[in-house]
């Protein structure tokens, strides 16, 4: 099967298989491999490399190409600072545009599902609990709040450190 080859599309494969593991943290990110592996041209990789290393999930390197970013535990520990701070805000947000009469069904049905992600404590389930339970982000009408917090949470919490198990 022939996969689109958006570059946004394949940055979301490669995206996908950075958080489960698949492409390892400090693997080299070899765009004819890529290519062959979700059967598009190199020409869409290579446009989705630079959209990875904005996200902070990708590191490129002069002479050597892109590699998996290797999420230290310091960076850990500023993600997990950030979200920190972020949440209670955003969850404030919204709070208060539901008190003056906003429309929050879109946004308890995605908490509701958050509560229901499969496997949490895999990396996949991570990020799929990170993914549904911003839904408090998504409702403030500051726009900047909800990219905050889905940056602050693209690494899951289940292997988010070099070394650390899966």
């Amino acid at each position: 099967m022939t996969l689109p080859s958006s570059p946004l599309r394949i940055a979301h494969a490669l995206r996908e298989q950075i958080i489960t593991g698949e492409l390892a943290m400090g693997s080299k990110l070899n765009e004819r491999e890529i290519a062959e592996r979700l059967e598009v041209s190199r020409i869409p990789v290579r446009e989705a490399l630079p959209i990875l290393e904005s996200e902070g999930f990708i590191t490129s390197q002069p002479r050597r190409g892109a590699v998996v970013h290797v999420l230290t535990v310091r960076d850990a520990a500023e993600v997990f600072d950030l979200r920190r701070q972020l949440e209670p805000m955003a969850s404030g947000f919204a709070a208060r545009r539901a008190a003056a009469g906003a429309d929050v069904g879109p946004m308890l049905a995605a908490l509701h599902s958050a509560r229901g992600a499969a496997a949490p404590d895999s990396a996949r389930g991570a990020a799929a609990l990170d993914e549904r339970s911003d839904a408090p982000s998504d409702a403030p009408p500051r726009p900047a709040t909800p990219t905050c917090t889905r940056r602050s949470s693209r690494w899951p919490t289940t292997r988010c450190c070099a070394g650390s198990p899966s």
